[in-house]
């Protein structure tokens, strides 16, 4: 085998089909070379490809320890770079500096492919990555359930719907594309390798998306996801506060930081005026404190926050609310509101009343306030 082929991007490649190897038992990557170009492939905790554009001399394959290959390959000048086999043996050349490594000669360490399928649903324009990044905030970071660390792909209505859920926080995003599929995905493997795909697919329990360059598959998530849509809220609230979000983001992120006691939650007060509302943090273990006003558009009936001689006002943590404001696009930000009869809040919803072209103001982020 022999193929001449950028440094730059061969390093990428192998750093990208590497995130998928485990150390002492998947961490073998072959490459193969074809008068196509260059493909890479490796699996372990998932499949990954590459295919790339080289000048193939001769023809053939390799398969070496991807761990190995990735360390050169990143040492490499990012210029026109050699890869052979010789003397079993594979050899990057570049410049005259040499690198070598030993190839593995064990049929069962060759990565495994997966059916990939055969019909492809197209997202053009950033629009799978974006959609996942509005999102993937919401699954829940631990792997004790992993229905709520999976991330819900569902093709309807002409367009490709993602949602996500803790059961304290979620959200909704939605990208142009037709798929009839419904789909749980992990939440971690979407965000780190749906940058520059532009096709989603499924097949058996296998889900896969791919791109001019990568091609990654992950077996689904068994289990039954929330229907969300039974508890979202509507937009027709009683109180809406419409506010520059990334005043909202900056002020939930600065308020937060005066929380020094232990616990991970972050409890923010809202206090709504007639034309702004405070945000407040008292961390009481700590003695400390924090407040910072945003003006808002402010529609609807204001309470004082009291029912009843008890305090009621709005609280939610304020990771989730920068986390969704930093989801979101466009210059402002709205939150619907609505009470309960006992004083309590229903789900905020949080929506763009307006986004920047190319963006979907259809993604929405919903907070579920915290009971004192």
């Amino acid at each position: 085998m022999r193929t001449i082929i950028d440094g730059l991007a061969f390093a990428k490649a192998v750093a990208h089909v590497s995130k998928t190897l485990i150390a002492g038992q998947r961490q073998a990557v072959r490459l193969a070379a074809t008068g196509d170009g260059l493909r890479l492939d490796a699996d372990g905790q998932y499949y990954s490809r590459a295919d790339l554009d080289a000048e193939t001399v001769e023809d053939g394959s390799a398969v070496v320890n991807g761990f190995w290959l990735s360390s050169v390959a990143a040492v490499m000048p990012s210029e026109e770079l050699n890869v052979e086999t010789a003397d079993s043996k594979l050899r990057l050349d570049c410049r005259g500096i040499v690198m070598e490594l030993p190839l593995i000669d064990d049929p069962a360490a060759e990565p495994n492919v997966p059916d990939l399928p055969e019909e492809w649903a197209s997202i053009a324009d950033g629009g799978l990555a974006r959609a996942v990044g509005a999102v993937v905030h919401a699954a829940d970071k631990g792997s004790n359930n992993p229905v709520l660390s999976a991330v819900r792909v569902r093709g309807s209505d002409g367009s490709i719907g993602l949602s996500a859920t803790n059961r304290y926080v979620a959200a909704t995003a939605r990208a142009d594309g037709s798929a009839d599929m419904d789909a749980l995905v992990p939440a971690a493997w979407l965000k780190a390798n749906a940058e520059g795909a532009d096709r989603i697919g499924a097949t058996g329990r296998m889900f896969a998306i791919a791109g001019p360059v990568y091609t990654d598959a992950t077996p689904m998530v068994e289990g039954q996801a929330p229907e969300l849509a039974a508890i979202w809220p509507s937009k027709d609230a009683p109180l809406t506060l419409t506010m520059d979000r990334a005043e909202l983001l900056e002020a939930a992120r600065r308020v937060k930081a005066v929380k020094f006691s232990g616990g991970e939650t972050v409890t923010l007060a809202l206090a709504v005026g007639d034309d702004s509302i405070t945000l407040g943090l008292d961390d009481a273990e700590s003695g400390s404190g924090a407040r910072q006003t945003v003006s808002a558009e402010v529609s609807g009936p204001v309470s004082d926050g009291h029912v009843e001689g008890a305090d009621r006002r709005l609280r939610l943590d304020a990771r989730y609310v920068a986390n969704a404001c930093g989801a979101l696009y466009g210059d402002r930000v709205t939150m619907y509101v609505a009470p309960r009869s006992n004083g309590r809040y229903k789900p905020v919803l949080l929506a763009c009343p307006d986004a920047p072209d190319g963006f979907d103001m259809r993604d929405e982020q919903l907070i579920v306030p915290i009971l004192l």
